[in-house]
This record gives structure tokens, C-alpha cells and sequence, in this order.
């Protein structure tokens, strides 16, 4: 049961940074386009 509930810590620690990760390239992405002239 412990170990069940390490996993289960585990894996909401990595989909919280793959959230995070997400965010923070999309808003690189954001930056960069918007830098880009058109």
C-alpha cells in the first residue's frame, strides 16, 4: 500500500513539472514569435 502511494507521489510530482515544462516553453514559444517581425 506505502509503495502504491510513493508512485502515486511520484507520479504527480512528474506530471506537475511536465505541467510546469509545458507552460514555461509555450511561453518561450510566445516570446520568440512574438520578437520574430512579421
Amino acid at each position: 500500500m506505502s509503495q502504491r502511494f510513493e508512485l502515486l507521489e511520484w507520479w504527480s510530482d512528474y506530471v506537475e513539472a511536465a505541467a510546469m515544462g509545458k507552460v514555461s516553453l509555450s511561453l518561450t514559444a510566445l516570446r520568440m514569435q512574438s520578437q520574430i517581425p512579421h
